[in-house]
């Protein structure tokens, strides 16, 4: 088992973020709902299904994610998940970190320590051959 340590902060604050984002979007279906039955009346259940499942998909991205940078094994399905969710909460915690006043660099360093846990636990599935190391030009 890996210390939480520098990884707690980047997890907490994407779970805060999925959280208020999911009620933003439970707030506006509710106000918008009531229209859309004037378009189909199953459009407001199709819509909320729709959110609904994408939340679900994101917030069991990021439990994975959590999961895996905090145990250091490789629980992810694909590292195709494993991009989408963070392209979808980097951003996302990046903003709100501006609204409740913590230092982007320390939430920057969080990330990069999620991340470098996330590339350890999933070094052995990388065979040799498809390794690619970059190295400044002063090292080379």
């Amino acid at each position: 088992m890996v210390e939480l340590g520098e990884k707690r902060l980047f997890i907490l604050v994407s779970a805060g973020g999925l959280a208020l984002l999911a009620l933003f979007v439970a707030v506006g279906w509710y106000l918008v709902a009531p229209r859309l039955t004037e378009f189909h009346p199953d459009l407001p259940a199709t819509l909320g299904a729709v959110a609904l499942a994408a939340f679900v998909v994101i917030a069991f991205g990021l439990g994975l994610i959590a999961l895996s940078a905090l145990t250091g094994r490789r629980v992810l399905f694909s590292q195709r998940m494993t991009s989408t969710v963070v392209r979808v909460l980097f951003p996302m915690v990046l903003m709100l970190t501006d609204l409740i006043r913590i230092d982007r660099d320390r939430v920057k360093r969080s990330f990069v320590a999620v991340n470098n846990a996330l590339v350890r636990a999933g070094l052995g599935t990388i065979p040799q051959g498809k390794l690619l190391l970059l190295l400044p030009h002063c090292l080379q």
